[in-house]
Parts: structure tokens; sequence; C-alpha cells
């Protein structure tokens, strides 16, 4: 519901590492995360991602995979004659890190390799996101800031015409209400 941005929760969802690698945490450890969704018209998106903590190291890895499938197209020529199918999708690899420091603050970084493909044409490209928390579990606080998408177009869809990557600066904060299931949350997004 809050489209990809629900940035500022701490706790041992899975899922979390996706969206801000600050999240990483050990109590993570060992967890996988699925999820598919068929849409209408054959298109098709998912997502599999499963961390690892590592005490020795005092460091929790996450790796994951997205992709979004657009179905099948009718190719047609210049003037809407038939002329075959073509399909359309892109992948996201993403491996994430996150580490604690002073038992409240909260860091990580993740590296996202994409690639992209639309009937003969494809592109690829690579992105950093940074991110750092403060989690105050005793009063039920976190606030957060990420920078994401920092990075570039290793291949274009067409030759010499790169386009910027969605680079992002975000920030939130969520408060839970003491002895209530309610999580109160407010996000900035493309600062």
């Amino acid at each position: 519901a809050m489209g990809g941005l629900f940035i500022s929760v701490f706790d041992n969802d899975a899922a979390l590492a996706l969206q801000n690698p600050s999240l990483i945490n050990p109590s993570m450890h060992n967890r996988l995360s699925l999820h598919y969704i068929d849409f209408l018209a054959d298109m098709k998106e998912g997502y599999a991602g499963y961390v690892r903590d590592f005490d020795k190291i005092k460091t929790t890895f996450n790796a994951g995979i997205q992709f979004l499938n657009y179905g099948n197209f009718t190719a047609t020529d210049e003037i809407g004659n038939p002329i075959g199918t073509f399909n359309g999708s892109d992948y996201a690899l993403t491996l994430g890190v996150g580490r604690t420091y002073a038992d409240r603050f909260h860091y990580g970084m993740s590296a996202t390799f994409l690639t992209s493909k639309l009937e003969s044409y494809s592109a690829n490209g690579a992105a950093l996101t940074f991110a750092g928390a403060y989690h105050d579990s005793t009063h039920g606080f976190t606030a957060t800031v990420l920078f994401k998408n920092v990075g570039t177009q290793f291949k274009s869809y067409r030759s010499g015409q790169n386009e910027p990557l969605p680079f992002d600066i975000q920030a939130g904060v969520s408060k839970r209400l003491g002895h209530t299931p309610f999580l109160f949350s407010l996000v900035l997004h493309d600062l």
C-alpha cells in the first residue's frame, strides 16, 4: 500500500531489505521473502530474497532477484499487418549488507544489477543504495534516510542515448504507539 516506500519500519520482515539496506538486521536471519503477482493482460511481477546473518563478523547479508514480465505483444509492419510476436521483461539482482553501530544506529548498502529487454532492444546498468537508520525499540521510534539508485547505464536501448537511473533521496520516520497495533509513518521521497 505504500508503493515501495515503507522505509522506516524496523522488524524481521526480509522483504524490507529490498527497499532499505539499513533495515537489514540479525532478526531477519535465515528468512526468505517471496511474492508473485499475475496481472491482467499477461503481465507478471515477482521477487525472491534471502537474508543471512554472520554473527562472527557482526554483518547481515541479503540477496534477491526481482522481475517484471510485460507479456507478449503482436509485432506489425508499418501499415499494421501482423508479422509476429515479441515480449519484454526487466530483471534486477540485488546484493545488500547491513550492520549495527552502538545498538541504535544501523547502516547498509546494496548493489543492484539491472537488465531490460523489449523486442530487439536491451539495456543494462548498475545502481548503489546507501542508507542509515536510527531505531529506538523502547519508544517504538525509527528514522531513516537513504540515497537510492546512485548509478549508471552500461548499455542503453539506443546507442549513445543513455537514460538516467531514477536517483532518489528519501527520508522517513515511524512511531509505534505503546500497547496498540498502530504504527504511524511519514515518508518523504523525490528529495
